[in-house]
Parts: structure tokens; C-alpha cells; sequence
């Protein structure tokens, strides 16, 4: 077991565990749940997937800590703010944004992480199916809505393989 792995498990049976949310109801479900990254040792192996929380992350403690410090400050809402703070990292494709994530949470008091993945996590992601048009004036509350039914598959359905089809709803 990595580091990342121990201290997630830990974290996962004092503050996450319940029954109620399926994706909480056992270790085995919210690990499945975590990302992965697709690992092509030969050609025959093809098709294997590494969880990303069994590596060792490596990172000076100083820039876990400033990273840590910044995901778990509240996000700031002004109504008269034309558009509001949205946190994200920018970084070339394969250079750690996914990994950098979880040792971060562990460095914070929040309680919970969930990981929603659109692409690269064993075909654990999501996508929309809809007949509906976009409309420009509803892109903001067609937006929401896709992004509460990814949360809420996440959290009350079993795990599955293959994509979470999210039914639009509006």
C-alpha cells in the first residue's frame, strides 16, 4: 500500500463511510470510485489501468502545503460579480493534475472527495444523452443540471463499467 492509499483509507472510515450513498457504503466502492490512469506495459496488456492513490506522490511539502491551503478556502460569491471564482488547474496532459488532487484533500479538514472523470478513468466517466437542442439561454441551467446528475449518479448507483449515461432533465 502507498502512503496516499493509507491515509485516504483512514480518512475515507472516520469522516466518509455511511450507508446511505451507495458510493460511501463500503472501501471497495469509493476505491473504485477514485481515479485511474490507462498503463500499456506490452501489447498484450492492453487494457490495464493504474489507481493513481497506490503511487507514492512525490512533491516538496511546502508547495503540497500552499496547494492544500488554497482548494480548501471557501470560494467567494459577490451577486454583482459579472462571473463568479471558479478554482482549476491549467497543466500540460500527463503531468500530474489528477494526482496532485487527492494528497492535497488529505493535507485539509475538508471531509469528503469525490472524483468525477469525463475522460481516461476505465470508462468511468460520463456522458450526456439527449435529444434536447442546446439553447444559449438555458446553457447555464442545462450546465447545472448535467453536472447534478453526474453528482448524483456518482454518489446513488452502483459502480458500473462502461460511462454513466446522464439523461438530460430539462
Amino acid at each position: 500500500d502507498s502512503i496516499i492509499e493509507r491515509l485516504i483509507y483512514n480518512k475515507f472510515h472516520e469522516s466518509m463511510q455511511n450507508s446511505k450513498t451507495v458510493l460511501f457504503s463500503s472501501w471497495t466502492t469509493y476505491k473504485g470510485s477514485l481515479p485511474t490512469r490507462k498503463y500499456i506495459k506490452n501489447v498484450a496488456d492492453s487494457n490495464s489501468h493504474l489507481a493513481l492513490y497506490s503511487l507514492d506522490y512525490f512533491v516538496r511539502e511546502i508547495d503540497l502545503a500552499a496547494f492544500a491551503s488554497e482548494i480548501s478556502k471557501p470560494l467567494k460569491y459577490d451577486a454583482n460579480q459579472i462571473r463568479v471564482d471558479v478554482k482549476y488547474i491549467s497543466a500540460p496532459a500527463s503531468s500530474g493534475k489528477t494526482s496532485s488532487i487527492l494528497p492535497a484533500f488529505l493535507k485539509t479538514d475538508m471531509t469528503h472527495y469525490i472524483y468525477m472523470a469525463f475522460s481516461n478513468n476505465n470508462y468511468k466517466n460520463f456522458i450526456l444523452e439527449s435529444t434536447l437542442q442546446p439553447i444559449p439561454s438555458l446553457a447555464v441551467v442545462q450546465g447545472a443540471d448535467f453536472m447534478f446528475q453526474c453528482v448524483k449518479s456518482l454518489l446513488d448507483s452502483p459502480p458500473q463499467s462502461g460511462p454513466y449515461k446522464i439523461q438530460s432533465s430539462n
